[in-house]
């Protein structure tokens, strides 16, 4: 067992790093199958110094609906307001 699972560890390559690695498997990806248009609906912001999606009330402007933020253990306040 310990040779087969050594045999394993060392043969282990991550799938997607190999394709991410390679332009032509990234040129793969596309947003739609029979189009090379992106997806004008996607966005993206800057939050704590991360990439992360639009929220859709942030893309017809206004604030995100925060939830838990009026009581503990996750009783929200269903209130309007930014995070």
């Amino acid at each position: 067992l310990e040779a087969d699972m050594s045999r394993h560890v060392d043969a282990y390559r991550c799938e997607w790093k190999t394709t991410i690695e390679d332009p032509q498997q990234v040129a793969r990806f596309q947003h739609f199958v029979n189009s090379p248009t992106p997806d004008p609906t996607l966005g993206y912001v800057r939050e704590r110094g991360q990439r992360r999606p639009v929220r859709v009330l942030e893309r017809i402007g206004k604030a995100p609906v925060t939830i838990g933020a009026g009581g503990s253990r996750g009783e929200g306040t269903g209130q309007v307001g930014k995070t």
